[in-house]
């Protein structure tokens, strides 16, 4: 399997914004060791997590017929900052990126298959008694390193206004 790396052109069949050889050594400096066909699976799980955050991304993508989040129109960093290129890739993408690649290969699943409702533990009968499992069905892995590295690459009013908080010290 190889990575076809989106480099800011709105590549159609990119799966990656990261190449293997970057994620290895980022791995072994977090002191986790990995093949380059491992990281080549796990960046491409990651890659399919970072496209469930669209909704909530500052900006619109560069093309519509482009396979990730990235590149994108009309991202500004800040309030005053100018717009940012639409033939880059933000940093903060690629470290999201690589985050979620190890939270992948430590063994979660980035992208389960998640039911509308409650998952049922236990069954008796004759008299029909249900144990649920606490929390189970409706939600998606949530990893705090990737909120925080696309916090500044997210639409505040998209993800709700209680998603941040400005903190004024007088």
């Amino acid at each position: 399997m190889a990575l076809e790396l989106e480099d800011g052109t709105a590549k159609d069949d990119a799966n990656s914004f990261v190449s293997a050889n970057t994620l290895v050594p980022y791995a072994a400096t977090r002191g986790v060791t990995m093949t380059t066909q491992q990281a080549e699976i796990h960046l491409t799980r990651a890659w399919d997590y970072l496209n469930l955050f669209e909704a909530e991304l500052k900006g619109s993508r560069k093309s519509e017929t482009q396979s990730g989040i990235y590149p994108r129109n009309g991202v500004y960093l800040t309030a005053d900052s100018e717009e940012y290129p639409d033939n880059l890739i933000p940093s903060q993408v690629k470290f999201a990126q690589m985050a979620a690649a190890l939270a992948s290969f430590d063994g979660l699943s980035l992208t389960p298959n998640v039911s509308a409702g409650p998952q049922l533990k236990r069954k008796d009968n004759p008299a029909i008694k249900r144990e649920w499992f606490e929390g189970a069905g409706n939600s998606m892995p949530t990893l705090p390193a990737v909120d925080s590295w696309l916090a500044v690459l997210k639409d505040r009013e998209a993800v709700g206004s209680l998603a941040f908080a400005d903190v004024v010290r007088g």
